[in-house]
């Protein structure tokens, strides 16, 4: 069945009804619907190139906010209404600064960073959003523990090159407890309880001002962090080829990951 494209006069009971089935639309933002309100309250609702996307299932793929300004305000207007689109087209909607990979997927961007990061050590500069769905099935209970009470936004201690570090050891080690604790007590800044090779990294990130433009060179740092058979060693320098050989071995291991889709 072909996708079809029809100017339709969206009534707030179809609004209701086209939600009832909302699919992978991107998280809801209250203050954009009442944007859209007022333009529709005043008489500035125009109609554009934009509108209501639903799928072959009668999933809602795109127009959320839309369907639940017309939905608030109850009052009905003309909008393009796409029927008939594939599932998969999601991957294609509006995908830039107004809808994140995170958006698309519908999961957090703490989460989203770590995988773009991991993107980045593959040698992919921009992102995909089959090849992070693809990383979020391989590492996403690893991803969800970690962030787990741990959201807070800290310079260095919370970037990608950290948290995508602290992935790859989880992987490679299996010391989840161990990680996820030394990644909490890095970002809530309780130094102390630490252990020293963790309070050496602290001490790098002091004096080292390419850990906040060099993320492979951050991200190979930040093994030593979680590493819990060197957590005795005072300082993030040694021994550094064995984490040279294992940012190869995650490189590899997002190779694999990624090779059903390239």
């Amino acid at each position: 069945m072909a996708q079809r494209t029809e100017l339709t006069f969206v009534t707030p009971e179809m609004a209701k009804h086209f939600l009832e089935k909302n699919g992978v639309n991107r998280k809801l933002r209250w203050w954009y619907v009442d944007r859209l309100v007022s333009e529709i309250v005043s008489g500035r609702w125009h109609v554009t190139n934009q509108g209501i996307g639903i799928d072959l299932n009668g999933v809602l793929m795109d127009g959320q906010h839309r369907l639940h300004a017309i939905a608030k305000c109850g009052i009905g207007v003309w909008m393009n209404v796409t029927f008939d689109m594939l599932p998969d087209s999601y991957i294609a909607i509006d995908l830039n600064l107004h809808r994140t990979v995170a958006d698309a997927l519908r999961i957090h961007q703490s989460e989203a960073e770590i995988y773009t990061m991991m993107l980045d050590l593959y040698g992919v500069a921009i992102p995909d959003i089959r090849l992070v769905e693809l990383l979020h099935k391989r590492f996403g209970t690893e991803s969800a523990e970690l962030l787990k009470n741990a959201r807070r936004a800290v310079a260095v201690y919370s970037s990608a090159s950290v948290k995508a570090s602290a992935i790859i050891q989880m992987e490679f080690t299996n010391q989840h407890d161990y990680i996820c604790q030394t990644y909490r007590d890095l970002i809530t800044g309780n130094i102390v309880k630490l252990p020293k090779n963790a309070q050496a990294f602290v001490t790098w990130v002091g004096k080292t001002k390419r850990c906040t433009t060099d993320r492979e060179l951050l991200f190979t740092r930040s093994l030593t962090v979680f590493d819990k058979a060197d957590s005795d060693h005072q300082t993030v320098k040694v021994p550094l080829d064995k984490y040279v050989g294992i940012v190869n071995n995650a490189k590899q291991l997002i190779s694999y990951t990624l090779s059903p889709a390239l």
